[in-house]
Order: structure tokens, then sequence, then C-alpha cells
């Protein structure tokens, strides 16, 4: 890369799961001493499927239930942003470059900015998944890592990987519209995550 060009952000999505159990530290520990500017999106969680079960006895409709789903993501980012004084939970972009122009590492929380985004259903088709693609695409020559609860093969197509439930069917739709570079790693592959993020900041 030129030494005249910005590094690339990377958007991160920490799912939701590995906060069940208790490997969300140790990937949280790597990102906060991430070289790299890096963004977290926190996944729902149990949180989420709190909303989920609540849906199925209350018969609430998908726009309340993606509502509640965005304040789960909000909850559990606010839980991941107290385990490191590098963390900062940021709701808007402003909030996120000043965090990172900080040296700070944000930690996204959804609410405000897709309050109005008309660009993903509000439905349980779109998950923390897209909600991070989606983030790259706004900031905009940026990179998404996905770090799931489950090893990943390499190999798959995105749109194989949202068949098998692997990522959310709008995840692969967002990476191609926007053009996005894009990588989903297991947990227990953390050996890999730091040098992950060197290279998704430098890939072309």
């Amino acid at each position: 890369m030129p030494r005249h060009m910005p590094t690339p952000i990377i958007v991160i999505k920490v799912g939701g799961s590995l906060v069940r159990t208790g490997r969300h530290c140790a990937v949280l520990h790597v990102l906060a001493r991430a070289t790299r500017p890096v963004v977290i999106v926190p996944g729902g969680g149990a949180l989420a499927d709190d909303v989920r079960r609540a849906q199925k006895l209350d018969g609430f409709s998908d726009a309340i239930a993606h509502d509640k789903a965005l304040a789960a993501m909000t909850a559990t980012g606010e839980v991941m942003a107290a385990l490191s004084p590098k963390f900062i939970v940021s709701r808007t972009m402003t909030d996120i470059r000043s965090a990172l122009s900080s040296g700070h590492v944000p930690v996204w929380s959804p609410e405000q900015m897709m309050a109005l985004d008309a660009t993903l259903p509000s439905d349980w088709s779109v998950t923390s998944d897209a909600l991070a693609a989606r983030l790259a695409e706004l900031i905009g020559d940026a990179r998404c890592l996905l770090v799931k609860s489950q090893r990943v093969a390499p190999g798959w197509s995105w749109s194989a990987l949202a068949r098998r439930g692997v990522v959310d069917p709008w995840f692969p739709m967002v990476v191609r519209r926007a053009g996005l570079l894009a990588e989903v790693r297991g947990a227990m592959q953390l050996g890999r995550l730091a040098r992950d993020v060197d290279a998704l900041a430098v890939a072309c």
C-alpha cells in the first residue's frame, strides 16, 4: 500500500454467541491491542434470543422485534465496552471517527444510525452480520470481518454460507453491492485474528 493512502478501517462483528460461552473476552483482548483502526459491531447474543422468544409468545411485529434486537446489540456492546478502557460506545459516524482519531476502538451502537436506514428490511433476515457489512459500506473503503463461535472452513461462497445459516441472508447482498472485502473466522482461530486484521488492512 502506498504511504500516502490511509489505512482502511476494519469493521469487526463479534458474535453474540461468543458472549454466552465467554469466548468474547479473548477476542476483545486481541482487538484492544490492534494496531490498525477497527470498529467493533456486537451481536445481540442472549438478549436478542429473548426478543425472539418474546415475539413468539406475544406476537408483536417484526419491526418491533427488529428495534428490540438493535437495542440488544447496544446492551451487549455496552458490556463489551466495559472490558477495556480502549473501547468507546459509539452511536454515530461522528462518534466513530472521533474515537478512532483519539486512538480508541469504537463499539458500535446501531440504533440511531439504523433507525431511518431503508436499505435493509426490519425483520429477522437481518442480523448483526448484515449490519456490520452495512456499517462498512457507510464508512466507505472499509473491510468487514465476522468473528463467529463456530469454525468456518475456507472456500465457501457467501451465498453458500447464507444457505447454511452461517451468515444472514442479507450479508452476501450487502457485500456484493458495496464491493466489500470481507472474511469470516471462528473464535477458536484467535492465532489468526491479529494477522487477519493486518491482512485486511493492507489488501487491495
